[in-house]
């Protein structure tokens, strides 16, 4: 069943005596208190799928596809758990694109667009998403923020400025990067931005920046079926390095859509009003962990509605890299971080001979009430100068092995997370 806590204030009328010992005639008049207001109690709204036209839908595909193509580049290239912000990887690069030679930004809409999409349609179409992805689930919080922050000896092109506000609601600041406190104004954005969930992006400004692009992405979402805490006990998860460690299973018997395969056991577990989902995939023992845009479509088709027991670590990932620079060339988007004077457009006087590069960090956590997540994703621009078991009754996934899990919006596909438990 739905649980939700609703939460109200009590308005209480006190009455007190005369004090001993006062006189009628000395009678002391005291004032009733007036009542505190009754908060209203919450109401879960139904949900609201998006409505998208045909080359919308063929977009945010594109857009998906691209992120599996990145996460699988992340898989391959390091041993720890992995987590990318598909979501805010997608805006950044979109406002990159805005001030971005005709090369690079050709490259940047066609990977995120369906064959002759123009950086109009792709503004239009982020504009459109974030601004009714944040309304789908009252019971949940999601929150996009933009900025751009720009040294001091340079200048903000107009339009530029002008379309990143547009579009994507983005303040531009100017700084001196050479001060010592210009890193705390922009990780002070930063930390508001992600509820304190990812407090820096940088220690100290690179030396030879000039711009910097910033989104961040903030999701808090409760379970449709919380977990009861009473239920959480210790068991073993076998990580990737092939050791077993003791941690905190989250256990529900519910029902479910899920689907129990040769090749994977997933399931979908609904927050709020169900228009977000965290979904996790475990491949059988010795399948592969890589995952297209196809095998997420026919993963979702197959999944069937019934009852289950689901065993889930709690967890708290954190995905803390300088650079995603050369993971972003070989997903795809390479033009960007090769070509000099990429973002051209972007600030005067102009820069021939600067270079970009990428920097994203994320932060997910999953415990019985919900999950809370936050990525950001930031382009610097740099001035270089000319130079198996027998089946039970009722059916179980225990995620007791590495899985991956993806967080997505219903009605559009939007992918807001995608990350892998690989070793706790």
């Amino acid at each position: 069943m739905n649980r939700f806590t609703f939460r109200f204030l009590l308005g209480i009328t006190v009455f007190a005596g005369l004090m001993t010992g006062c006189s009628n005639d000395d009678e002391t008049i005291y004032p009733k208190p007036t009542p505190k207001p009754v908060e209203e109690p919450f109401v879960l709204k139904d949900r609201q799928d998006i409505a998208l036209n045909s080359t919308q839908k063929e977009g945010i595909a594109m857009q998906n596809d691209f992120a599996f193509r990145l996460f699988n580049e992340d898989m391959t290239s390091t041993d720890n758990n992995s987590l990318i912000s598909p979501l805010s990887i997608t805006q950044c690069l979109s406002m990159a694109a805005n001030g971005a030679s005709e090369e690079v930004r050709n490259e940047i809409v066609d990977n995120l667009l369906p064959g002759g999409g123009s950086l109009e349609e792709l503004n239009s179409l982020n504009k459109y998403l974030v601004e009714s992805l944040v309304d789908v689930d009252n019971s949940s919080i999601l929150t996009l923020a933009n900025s751009a922050w720009v040294d001091k000896n340079f200048k903000i092109l107009s339009p530029f400025a002008e379309n990143i506000k547009e579009y994507y609601n983005a303040e531009s600041s100017a700084l001196d990067f050479s001060a010592s406190n210009a890193v705390n104004k922009i990780n002070e954005w930063v930390d508001k931005s992600t509820n304190g969930l990812i407090p820096t992006l940088f220690q100290a400004i690179p030396q030879d920046y000039v711009f910097i692009l910033i989104n961040a992405m903030y999701f808090n979402g409760a379970w449709f079926e919380p977990f009861e805490k009473n239920n959480t006990e210790k068991a073993v998860f076998h990580n990737e390095d092939g050791k077993a460690v003791e941690v905190e299973f989250m256990n529900n018997n519910s029902r479910f859509s899920y689907i129990i395969s040769s090749a994977y056991s997933a399931v979908q577990l609904p927050y709020g009003n169900k228009a977000f989902s965290f979904y996790a995939v475990m491949p059988t023992e010795g399948q592969s962990f890589d995952m297209t845009e196809e095998k997420w479509n026919t993963i979702k088709a197959e999944m069937n509605s019934g009852d289950l027991v689901i065993s889930m670590p709690k967890f708290e990932t954190q995905y803390d890299v300088s650079e995603i620079s050369e993971k972003m060339k070989t997903a795809g988007i390479a033009k960007l971080f090769n070509t000099s004077g990429a973002l051209r457009n972007t600030v005067s006087p102009p820069l021939p001979e600067s270079y970009v590069k990428m920097i994203h960090k994320t932060v997910f956590k999953v415990d019985e009430i919900g999950a809370e997540g936050a990525g950001l994703t930031g382009l610097g621009m740099e001035f270089l100068g000319p130079d198996g078991g027998e089946t039970p009754k009722t059916p179980e996934i225990i995620l007791n092995r590495p899985f991956i899990y993806i967080v997505e919006e219903q009605s559009t596909g939007a992918i807001l997370f995608i990350g892998a438990v690989r070793n706790l």
